[in-house]
């Protein structure tokens, strides 16, 4: 039988092993026919301290899957540099309004919700971001908590599906 690890896989894998260890360096992934430490074919994970993760291939299938849909948004930099005027508040003069909202909305999951990603002022306090699941008729469905950056990757799960949007920056104008 041929032991490989699928992207899916590795995924859910570092997903798990953050938990722990996410502020260690993986220096390398491996794979490892039989028994390690008692574990049967298990995946290794080798950190920079020299300590090695073993991670039973068995339980990673044996766990429940969540469908999952992904897409992008790429803004550009002059929209970054405003929302983090915004979201630390570089210059006191330059705040976003309380009840004004910015949102940059993704392309549609392939159910046709849409992830919105917004952007609130406050009265005499920095603005803050969060995400939101939409449907397709613009219903909310369910949204993160805030954050102070729009960049990255926000996920939200409804319906056991989880929906991913990551928020990059391109070129200037």
């Amino acid at each position: 039988m041929e032991n490989y690890i699928t992207l899916r896989e590795l995924l859910d894998i570092l997903e798990l092993m953050s938990r722990d260890y996410g502020d260690q360096k993986i220096v390398s992934l491996e794979t490892v026919n039989g028994e390690v430490n008692g574990v049967a074919d298990p995946y290794a994970i080798h950190l920079e301290d020299g300590k090695a993760l073993y991670l039973p291939s068995r339980e990673i299938q044996k766990q429940p899957t969540v469908a999952a849909d992904a897409c992008a948004i790429s803004l550009f930099g002059r929209h970054i540099y405003e929302a983090r005027e915004y979201l630390w508040q570089v210059c006191p003069e330059k705040t976003l309004q309380e009840g004004k909202t910015i949102s940059h909305c993704s392309p549609p999951f392939r159910n046709e919700y849409y992830m919105e990603i917004q952007l609130h002022g406050r009265k005499d306090a920095p603005a803050w971001a969060d995400a939101v699941l939409c449907s397709n008729h613009g219903e909310e469905l369910c949204r993160t908590a805030p954050r102070d950056s729009l960049l990255g990757v926000w996920k939200l799960e409804y319906g056991g599906i989880e929906y991913a949007t990551f928020v990059r920056e391109v070129g200037y104008w």
